[in-house]
């Protein structure tokens, strides 16, 4: 024969697992009576559906407060992200803004650097087609179209002739 015992919890609060067990119990006695309920089953039935109704809007509020936070933070993140962007412009501005400072210094004859500002420094960077559907085939990364552009490098540096690219020399800005 099943027997249920409840649980006590010091905190003298009862679980929502506590109360399935107990609303098992109730239904697992019923049947042993042959779906007779006793006064006794009644009044349990009473207080659980009671504390069930309790429990049911403790989790309402639960859900409530937790949705307002999701919210919340789905703002802020929206708030951090347009941040973010702006200072990655005015990042990109400021860097661009050297580079031609740098650039109308080397015309006026002058040396390429600022010291413990920045100086200019040559990279070799991937010149490659514009348009997705000329890429070379082997370069393109599965997925979203992307171009791995280090393989490409790396196959030029080599030797090999890659359709539609070439290593070109660029000026970037080392800034310290």
């Amino acid at each position: 024969i099943f027997h249920f015992k409840q649980k006590q919890r010091s905190d003298k609060m009862t679980t929502i697992l506590d109360l399935i067990a107990e609303s098992r119990q109730i239904v697992f006695e019923v049947m042993q009576a042959e779906g007779e309920l006793t006064q006794e089953q009644e009044e349990r039935l009473s207080t659980l559906m009671q504390q069930k109704q309790h429990k049911a809007k403790w989790l309402q509020a639960l859900y409530k407060r937790c949705k307002s936070e999701s919210e919340l933070y789905a703002e802020e993140i929206q708030a951090l992200q347009s941040r973010r962007k702006r200072a990655e412009s005015t990042a990109n501005w400021s860097r661009l803004m050297l580079l031609e400072i740098l650039k109308a210094r080397i015309e006026a004859g002058e040396e390429s650097k600022i010291p413990h500002v920045c100086h200019l420094m040559k990279t070799k960077t991937v010149k490659h087609p514009d348009r997705v559907e000329d890429w070379p085939k082997e370069f393109v990364i599965d997925g979203a179209p992307k171009l791995d552009k280090s393989a490409i490098k790396k196959a030029i540096s080599a030797g090999q002739v890659v359709a539609g690219c070439e290593l070109v020399e660029v000026q970037s800005v080392v800034i310290k």
